[in-house]
């Protein structure tokens, strides 16, 4: 850890485990200080080691965001600070900048990161982290389980805040097999923005199921079999392999036709 670390991660009223200087940590450590205490300065830590500096591991983030499809977005640092709180030491823009990107683009990304790469689950869904400290951090996430806003099925992913972009929380909850993603922006308080998100889970898990709107073995009329060119057979059969299965609005798969 060096001295910029180590003076970001004591820097009051932001979110930091404490990091000492000249002390090595694993990358499980600064990892988790990152995913369940919104560890700013471990965030950095983490950086500095992948891309040798804060400044290109930003640089790479916009890169992969783009490569993943996000539309709207400019990422000018690693921890989503705004520049002032950086002690004089942000990496791009100006003094005063911050990351941003829309809702649409937030959870496109964290489809992306839960499908691609899962076990970020095992990490974001831990209640509380007992550091090496021998302090426990509780995870800002509070829909989690034993948490005050507790939500069943609840095991991520992440919450922000500044002054620019309010209270945010990115959720996603898990019932029956059924998952969904919820994103909230500018909630006036920390409990608003659980409240908001509360809302969100609710509706969706009123609103929407999975319907079967195929049968396996389906075929379409007209398209039943596919001629083979010097097969043993003359052609084969065209059919679903298994049942067709999509998230439909309650009293929707009429709309879905064959």
């Amino acid at each position: 850890i060096n001295k910029y670390v180590h003076d970001l991660s004591k820097a009051p009223n932001l979110s930091n485990v404490g990091l000492t200087e000249g002390e090595d940590y694993t990358v499980k450590e600064l990892y988790q200080a990152m995913a369940i205490y919104s560890g700013n300065a471990a965030t950095v830590a983490l950086a500095q080691l992948v891309s040798g500096s804060e400044k290109n591991f930003v640089k790479l983030m916009n890169e992969r965001a783009s490569k993943l499809g996000l539309k709207n977005h400019r990422f000018v640092n690693a921890s989503g600070l705004n520049n002032s709180d950086l002690l004089g030491e942000y990496p791009t823009g100006k003094a005063d900048d911050e990351n941003v990107m829309t809702a649409k683009d937030t959870a496109l990304l964290a489809y992306r990161l839960i499908n691609d790469y899962p076990e970020v689950l095992k990490i974001a869904s831990i209640s509380k982290l007992k550091f090496r400290d021998g302090k426990e951090y509780p995870n800002f996430n509070w829909m989690l389980p034993g948490l005050i806003f507790e939500y069943k099925g609840v095991d991520g992913l992440k919450t922000g805040s500044t002054e620019y972009a309010g209270y945010g929380h990115t959720g996603t909850v898990i019932r029956d097999g059924q998952r969904y993603i919820t994103v909230v922006m500018k909630s006036t308080n920390k409990n608003q923005r659980f409240a908001d998100s509360t809302k969100l889970m609710d509706y969706a898990y009123a609103t929407f199921k999975k319907e079967k709107v195929l049968p396996a073995k389906y075929q379409v009329k007209g398209e039943e079999t596919l001629s083979v060119v010097k097969g043993k057979e003359k052609s084969v059969k065209i059919e679903s392999e298994k049942a067709i299965e999509l998230l439909v609005e309650n009293g929707g798969k009429d709309n879905y036709k064959t």
